[in-house]
């Protein structure tokens, strides 16, 4: 039987609940940017009738979801979102969570960590799935260490972390821990070897109060 996406977006659900709305955002708001190179690509999971309802079941009793979070309580933003995605992959029909999470060493050295490896039962494949929600404030200062340099930047609370390193980041270092050959014998033993990379970047981009009414 085909499933139907439906026109409802997370905000329209009127779940009351609020660790269950943190997960539908989390999960099925659109991202931040899609981020699609050479064998990567965003991930999307579309907010089926069959997602609404597991939603407005958990909306009514949310005991699973709150003991999830409660095992390991997290108190930054970014490992909670991450406890969000892992709820929802071993909790949905078309994928399995293999596991989150996941250092790779080489040498005694950590070269990075899985965020989540999952079994994608309609491709019959594993996936790396790299996680992030960012908040980034535009800002009309030059950003000249960018590549390419620009003219605008897009800054967090710490204004280290920028729109531009966080996706190189993403990009060039975390998503490609998968090719690593240290990664090779952690993705063998879980049975998980040559998984299809995804990204997702959620979260907002603020533009200036002074840029919107230009």
């Amino acid at each position: 039987m085909q499933e139907y996406r439906t026109r409802k977006t997370p905000a329209a659900l009127g779940l009351q609940h609020g660790k269950v709305r943190d997960l539908a955002w989390a999960c099925f708001a659109p991202p931040m940017m899609h981020v699609e190179q050479a064998g990567i690509t965003t991930a999307s999971f579309p907010l089926t009738a069959a997602r609404v309802a597991w939603l407005q079941a958990l909306d009514r009793d949310p005991s699973s979801l709150m003991h999830w979070l409660s095992a390991r309580p997290a108190t930054r933003l970014g490992l909670y979102f991450e406890q969000l995605w892992q709820f929802f992959l071993q909790q949905d029909s078309e994928t399995m969570l293999i596991a989150n999470n996941v250092p790779v060493r080489d040498a005694g050295r950590t070269l990075g960590e899985f965020d989540c490896l999952y079994w994608c039962r309609r491709r019959e494949r594993p996936v790396h799935l790299e996680l992030a929600a960012k908040f980034y404030l535009g800002c009309h200062a030059p950003c000249v260490d960018a590549d390419p340099p620009t003219a605008y930047s897009w800054l967090g609370p710490n204004t280290i972390d920028r729109l531009d390193r966080k996706l190189q980041r993403l990009t060039q270092h975390q998503i490609q821990l998968s090719r690593q050959p240290a990664a090779q014998p952690v993705l063998d033993a879980l049975h998980a070897a040559e998984p299809l990379r995804e990204i997702l970047l959620s979260g907002q981009l603020f533009a200036p109060l002074a840029a919107c009414r230009t």
